[in-house]
């Protein structure tokens, strides 16, 4: 081989720096067989070099090859990412039309990241919300730990699911590649390094991804076995849709009006009625779910009540959020007035009926309405002066005031 041409494969082996010398010799043995044949065909040196090009353009092609090689019996982001930047800047417009499937490709995985950045999330719920239940109800721990394996099923599979379909775009888009980056049909690098079995490769994939998804089904299953007895999602069910709870207990108390000066009710989402009894005596009554603590109690001339998680369900300040069917009544004698009655709620519906005009009420719904006498107000604040015989202040977070 005359030295030019030497020349021409030693530029192109130094750029090959790096790999293996088996490696190199794969690369470049086309190039130097193209030389010797075209040599034999008596073309001249200069059309030779023509042909084939620069130094340069076959180093760039040759690891181009290389990565695409790879990226095709391992696709990923990395791969698919080092194909794409190593296509000669004069080849990248001609493969624009490539670029939907490389764009597509890379939402794909950042989707399925996302989904096993999401796993990590679920079990941080789970695990957080077993803290927040009271070792008693062991059902409710198991329940959340079942929820963790559901979501992390869940989300794991989809997320497998995506990154396979993702691969199986990178290795339709490296063929693609591969065609933008041959001159001609004459000009092919032997693949014989970068052939690629694909029956074998086909039948061991299917394998590992019917392997990968029974093993999510199962962890799903395991998690539904554990989380349905439970009962947490009939319960988070009921409140979420603002249902009656199928069982619930009656507490009551009653008190003399002459020994109580001031009324104080806080409820999560249980609603509040206030209203004139015939009685005479001032009933606080409540109906109370499984999932709730209600505590009437009379502290000097106050009457205090509380409602509270019973550490049943977690997460039940924002559960509390949506609207609960059951009541807490406050019955007062029609001869009764309180100095003062201050309602707080952080989502249960506040009621006051007949009283508007013995007290003086000021109401705050958050984030919902106020209704006056059957008519949707415009603002969520109310202030109504009535004879001042006594003041109701109302502050609802996310439910609604009604007053008539």
């Amino acid at each position: 081989m005359k030295k030019i041409f030497k020349d021409y494969i030693s530029k192109i082996r130094s750029g090959l720096k790096g790999w293996t010398a088996k490696s190199i010799d794969e690369a470049v043995s086309y190039y130097e067989e193209f030389i010797e044949d075209a040599v034999e065909q008596e073309i001249l040196e200069q059309e030779i070099l023509d042909r084939l090009g620069s130094p340069r353009e076959i180093i760039d092609t040759i690891k181009t090859e290389s990565n695409i090689g790879r990226t095709e019996k391992k696709p990923g982001p990395l791969g698919l990412m080092k194909s794409i930047l190593g296509v000669p800047a004069l080849k990248v417009s001609i493969f624009l039309g490539g670029l939907f499937p490389i764009v597509t490709a890379f939402l794909l995985y950042i989707l399925s990241v996302a989904l096993y950045i999401a796993i990590a999330g679920g079990v941080f719920i789970s695990v957080y919300g077993i803290l927040q239940i009271q070792p008693q109800y062991v059902w409710g721990i198991i329940g959340m730990a079942g929820l963790g394996l559901l979501s992390a099923g869940i989300f794991g599979a989809l997320g497998y699911l995506i990154w396979q379909f993702a691969n199986l775009i990178t290795v339709h888009t490296m063929k693609l590649l591969r065609r933008y980056l041959r001159r001609n049909k004459d000009r092919r690098i032997k693949e014989q390094a970068l052939d690629i079995d694909t029956g074998k490769m086909a039948t061991g994939k299917k394998r590992r991804i019917r392997t990968v998804l029974i093993s999510f089904a199962v962890i799903c299953l395991i998690g539904v076995v554990m989380l349905i007895p439970s009962g947490l999602p009939a319960r988070y069910f009921s409140i979420w849709n603002s249902a009656m709870p199928s069982s619930f207990t009656v507490k009551r108390g009653e008190f003399k009006p002459d020994e109580i000066k001031a009324i104080s009710i806080k409820t999560l989402n249980s609603q509040v009625v206030l209203k004139k009894t015939i009685s005479n005596v001032i009933i606080v009554s409540y109906q109370e779910p499984d999932w709730m603590e209600g505590r009437i109690d009379q502290n000097g001339a106050n009457i205090v009540f509380t409602e509270t998680s019973n550490g049943r369900l977690p997460y039940m300040q924002f559960v509390s959020r949506h609207e609960g069917m059951t009541e807490v009544t406050v019955m007062l004698p029609k001869t009764y007035t309180a100095e003062s009655i201050s309602i707080k709620t952080n989502g249960g519906t506040v009621k006051i009926e007949g009283l508007s005009d013995m007290y003086d009420i000021s109401a705050e719904a958050g984030k919902d309405k106020i209704i006056l006498n059957n008519r949707v107000l415009s603002d969520t604040l109310f202030q109504n002066k009535g004879r001042g015989m006594g003041v109701i202040r109302i502050e609802d977070r996310n439910g609604m005031v009604k007053i008539d």
